[in-house]
């Protein structure tokens, strides 16, 4: 179980993508990588994470999404 600080802060995803997702020709990144990196954003910015659909669907208005051997990738991504 994760614990977060009170009062939470809203924020909306695209101040996390614009800051730890990079756009990086060549690059894939796996899915949950992005994910857990911004899970743990979340827990340094005092704010709770937005499911992982509502971060994918964001990342699918700047990357390419596909699967590989049943794991879900974006290319042209480099989380940092």
């Amino acid at each position: 179980m994760e614990i977060y600080a009170k009062p939470y802060v809203k924020h909306q995803i695209s101040k996390f993508t614009s800051v730890k997702v990079l756009k990086r020709d060549g690059f894939k990144c796996l899915g949950m990588d992005i994910y857990n990196t911004y899970k743990d954003w979340c827990r340094k910015s005092n704010t709770l994470p937005y499911p992982k659909n509502k971060l994918y669907k964001t990342l699918e208005k700047k990357y390419e999404k596909t699967k590989i051997n049943g794991k879900i990738y974006f290319l042209d991504a480099e989380v940092l």
